[in-house]
């Protein structure tokens, strides 16, 4: 898998969005409902077990949600061997991109996104799902100001979240993360309070 591909499924590729540990994100075509989405695709050379096992997790996360502050699932599939998800298409920016431009958002407006971050995360909580990688790269902002929460691949269930490994991004990581402790929401809310 080399380059962009030119579908991915049903789906016609227009580019790509961006890529990170679990894989590349593409903004593509649905031509038989005519919307853009977002696909999401293990890249080949990071092709694992725990990655395809993350990727169905975060589908299993995101799919049963509906909020206005979390990005919503439309679709699984696999495509050359290789898995993928689709999801709704936010267009804006990464809250890390926002930081790093330099841009002096007022405090009404960081407050407001704060406000959001918290509702969508609490609509996750209830739903027994925590997030454990709260971040500004995990946040996208909409031209409306809205906040998205995205990349579910390291959520848990609140029945099943132990494990003995530290997982996450270390500068929204709570104490009991980093030591691979059981954790619950209030790791979410620890990253929240960091961020």
């Amino acid at each position: 898998m080399t380059g962009i591909p030119a579908r991915i499924g049903r789906y016609e590729i227009i580019g790509r969005l961006g890529g990170g540990g679990m894989g590349v994100v593409y903004k593509a075509h649905d031509p038989q409902i005519g919307r853009d989405v977002a696909i999401k695709q293990i890249r080949e050379e990071l092709d694992s077990q725990d990655l395809r096992d993350r990727l169905l997790r975060e589908v299993r996360a995101t799919g049963r949600l509906r909020h206005p502050n979390i990005v919503s699932t439309f679709d699984i599939g696999d495509h050359d061997g290789f898995p993928f998800i689709v999801m709704e298409l936010v267009e804006g920016r990464p809250l890390d991109a926002i930081i790093a431009a330099g841009d002096k958002l007022p405090l009404r407006i960081r407050i407001d996104l704060m406000a959001q971050l918290c509702s969508g995360l609490a609509a996750a909580h209830d739903a027994g799902i925590i997030h454990r990688d709260v971040k500004p790269a995990n946040l996208i902002v909409d031209a409306t100001g809205t906040l998205k929460i995205v990349d579910f691949g390291i959520a848990r269930l609140t029945a099943s979240a132990t494990g003995t490994v530290a997982i996450g991004t270390a500068n929204y990581m709570s104490p009991e993360q980093w030591t691979g402790h059981g954790i619950d929401i209030r790791s979410d809310i620890f990253a929240a309070g960091a961020l």
